[in-house]
């Protein structure tokens, strides 16, 4: 119970026609960030997110926190998004904003990673059985042994 608001009395009728007196108590239950997808995106910012966790459906003042950075995010047809800031690489914590002093507790991650290396990491994979990445790899590993046996 969020305590916050007063308690409200209302008059509730039962099936015999009999009216009894009860007290209406609000009930907050706090939203919850379960994850985030993607997982990563390049350090420069901007990569649209999508926020997956209960009860999102929160206030348009809502922010995004990544790491020590707060960012809007944005409803569309019942679903929460942001855009990532610009930040260093690295793992952050993401957690949600209602205001300055409320935020969730720390339940997704995200990566800010250096683009050339993300390309780096992709590059190796898919040319690794390219016949021209291949046969340079190998001119490169003779001249390497040339080079040592001089």
């Amino acid at each position: 119970i969020d305590g916050t608001r007063p308690e409200q009395e209302a008059l509730v009728s039962t099936l015999g026609g009999n009216t009894v007196n009860c007290q209406l108590v609000e009930v907050y239950i706090p939203p919850k960030l379960l994850r985030v997808s993607p997982l990563w995106g390049p350090e420069g910012g901007s990569t649209r997110v999508h926020l997956h966790g209960d009860n999102l459906s929160l206030p348009p003042s809502t922010r995004i926190r990544f790491g020590s950075t707060s960012v809007p995010c944005e409803f569309i047809e019942g679903e929460m998004f942001c855009r990532t800031p610009l930040h260093p690489p690295g793992i952050v914590n993401v957690s949600l904003m209602r205001c300055e002093e409320d935020e969730t507790m720390d339940e997704a991650t995200f990566e800010f990673v250096r683009l050339e290396a993300a390309f780096d990491v992709t590059f190796a994979r898919t040319n690794a059985f390219c016949p021209l990445r291949s046969q340079q790899q190998h001119d490169d590993e003779l001249d390497a042994e040339d080079d040592a046996s001089r």
